[in-house]
Formats: C-alpha cells, structure tokens, sequence
C-alpha cells in the first residue's frame, strides 16, 4: 500500500521555539506536497513544564498561517515507530545540529527499526548558526531570569513560559511624551493596591535618571563617560552626574544627534529594566512605561501586550511645557523625535495579524475609567494563567 505523505515530527517541544518550527517550515520547503504531523510524546517519568494538552494549544496557536494546512499536531504515549508503522506514514522526521545530535538521532533510528524495520528516519542537518543554539531548555532557563528569549521563541510561548515560571504578566504602556503615561500607571497601581492581584509599574524615565544620576553600579558611571566623549564634558556636572538640561539641548535639536545618545544608552537601560522586572517576586501584573517601543522597535522584549494612551497635540504641548519647562522651539524638537501616529496604528495592526491572543488596549487621556481598565486587565491576566488562549 501506497505510504501517506505524511511525516512524523516526534518529541516533547517543552516548550514549542522557532527551532522546532524551522524543522517544520524547511521540511515543508524540500517537500512541496508532503505533510508534517508534529507528534506531542509522552513520558509519565518524564517531569515537564506544560501539560501535553497545554504544549498542543501552544503550537497550534503558533504554527505559522500559510503552512497552518499541512500540519497536525497529534499527542500520543506509546512507541513513536510503532505509531509510524500503524498509521502507514512516511517516516519520522529529524533535525540535528552537530555530530552528537546525528550519533543520537542515528541510534535511535537503529532502535526504531527493532520495532517495525518499514519506518524511515529523515535526518536533516541544521546550518542555520542562529538556530543552532535554541533549545527549550535553554529557553527555559533564560526566562526564569527576566532574560531575551525574543528570537528563541513565538510571544504566546514566551509569555505563557513566564507565567507559569513567575506568575508575571508584562503589558508595555506607551504613545508620545506627556500623554499620559505615568498617570494612568500610578492610577491603576494606586486602585489595585487593596485587591487580590496588584499592579506594579516600572517607569523608563526613573531608569533613565539612574543611568544619569547614580553611583550604585561602575556601569552608570561609564555610561556617562561615554556621553561626554560623544558631546563633550560641558554634559556633565562637577559631581559627574549629567547636566541633563544641557545635553537635551544638543540631543532633542538634531536626529543624528539623538541616535548617538540612543545608542550609549538603549542597551543599559534594556539591562537594567530586566533586573527590576526580575526583582518582582509576586505574581502580578507588570506596567512597564516606555515613550519609544515604536520608534526603536522593543515590544518584542515583552510579549507584544500594549496599552496605547493618547491625547490631541495641543494637551501634549501644554502639559511639556508645564512639565519641562521647554521653549515652543523646543517642544516641536521632541514631537518631531517621534514617530508618527500613522506609522505607530500600521505596527500595531501588523502585529496583531502576525500574532494571536496579544492584548492591546487604546486609552483616551481624557475619558478613561480605572475600574474597567483594573478588570479587563485582571480578565486577561485569568486568561492566560487558565492557558484560556
């Protein structure tokens, strides 16, 4: 009888990462007609993250669309050849990065064939070196720590790794400088404070004014070393803090300018945003309040939850100039720093085509009210702590 042209990819996938889903994709690439059944196993000694069921939610909701066709995923709890054999597929399908892997992956075919000397083991090898090193277990082991798990796996994975690790569910708050941010943040952490789940809020402009400010670490120190190589030592005051005010003339007056300062200055705070987040021991939710997750392209560090609060330009003017202090010439400098509504509303949309089940919120500055954002926040801390995606 004619064979299925359907092959078998076999393991735990605890969790599913882009490895596993390259495996799927390029199989798919060299066989245009072929077919894959990703196979969930099951080892009653085996100790594992996620459920089967829940590892079998996780894929399906990850596989991506223009292959989602020709892929199943099955959960089964007896011999992988066996079920091979039984159901008259093509063979099993392997994927090995380096000669151990092949060693293994060969002495498992080897035994396959002890159990039904038909069935076929597909090995291809890996050459992708940025795939090479993603491992679940390593996928695993860098979110326990708050870590960047972004290239390793599919945001629903990763945020589901966290709250089952943590208990944290991360929600970035955003839209241009003096919308609104902070207000609405220390508002709901404010209300939330006698409820069973709190709110938590992490503030990039307070970790900003550490990097200029404090002495805890030799790191804050070099960093402003490095701004006043780049702009001269007038940016720093005789203590060796920085003279914020007068490096936000030089910065907030020239694009290029602000891309040198962004570029000493994004991957500390990234650093040091991650140490708080980590430090964070209770299972709540997480606001993390950042002016320029669009413009440098960061929403990927946390899952692709946004809240997005807005307010009309002449509110954002008033309330700059109240705030900073600032010269109208000076506060057209800073809008004209950001990106633009129109392009901030078409990443958004493309991100939530590209991803399932991401939680997105569009605030007014002016109208909103704390109780219902306080519950549909909760529903969907619930939702994802049920595994309800």
């Amino acid at each position: 009888m004619k064979k299925d042209n359907t092959i078998v990819f076999p393991g735990s996938f605890d969790p599913w990462t882009y490895w596993h889903e390259a495996v799927v994709r390029d199989y798919l690439d060299i066989n245009p007609v072929g077919k894959v059944e990703i196979l969930i196993g099951v080892n009653p000694n085996k100790k594992t993250t996620f459920s089967a069921s829940e590892r079998k939610i996780l894929i399906e909701k990850t596989i991506p669309e223009n292959i989602k066709k020709r892929v199943e995923v099955i959960i089964h709890s007896w011999v992988i050849a066996d079920y091979v054999y039984e159901n008259n597929k093509s063979g099993i399908l392997k994927w090995v990065r380096d000669w151990k892997d092949f060693e293994y992956e060969k002495e498992i075919a080897l035994a396959s064939k002890k159990f039904a000397w038909d069935v076929k083991t597909i090995i291809i090898p890996q050459l992708d070196p940025l795939k090479n090193t993603i491992s679940s277990s390593s996928l695993k082991a860098i979110s326990q720590f708050s870590g960047d798990i972004a290239s390793l796996a599919n945001p629903i994975v990763r945020e589901a790794l966290r709250m089952r690790q943590t208990g944290k569910f991360i929600v970035w708050v955003t839209w241009w400088i003096a919308s609104g941010k902070s207000t609405l943040c220390n508002a709901l952490a404010d209300y939330s404070k006698d409820k069973n789940l709190a709110i938590t809020y992490i503030n990039l402009d307070q970790i900003t004014k550490e990097l200029h400010e404090s002495f805890e670490f030799p790191l804050f120190q070099n960093i402003r070393n490095k701004i006043a190589e780049k702009f001269g030592k007038k940016v720093l005051n005789t203590d060796w803090t920085t003279d914020k005010k007068t490096l936000w003339d030089i910065v907030f007056a020239s694009k290029e300018k602000m891309e040198i300062l962004m570029e000493i200055m994004l991957e500390p705070m990234i650093h040091i945003l991650r140490k708080k987040v980590d430090s964070i021991k209770n299972p709540w939710i997480i606001l993390v309040e950042w002016a320029i997750i669009f413009d440098r392209k960061l929403t990927y560090i946390f899952d692709e939850n946004i809240v997005h609060i807005g307010t009309d330009k002449s509110e954002q003017r008033k309330r700059i100039k109240q705030r900073d202090n600032l010269s109208d010439e000076q506060i057209e400098h800073r809008l004209n720093n950001q990106i633009s509504l129109t392009k901030r509303v078409s990443w958004i949309k493309n991100m939530q085509k590209k991803y399932e089940n991401r939680f997105f919120m569009d605030i007014d500055s002016k109208t909103y009210n704390i109780p219902e954002i306080y519950g549909s926040m909760i529903l969907e801390y619930e939702k994802r702590k049920n595994f309800e995606y």
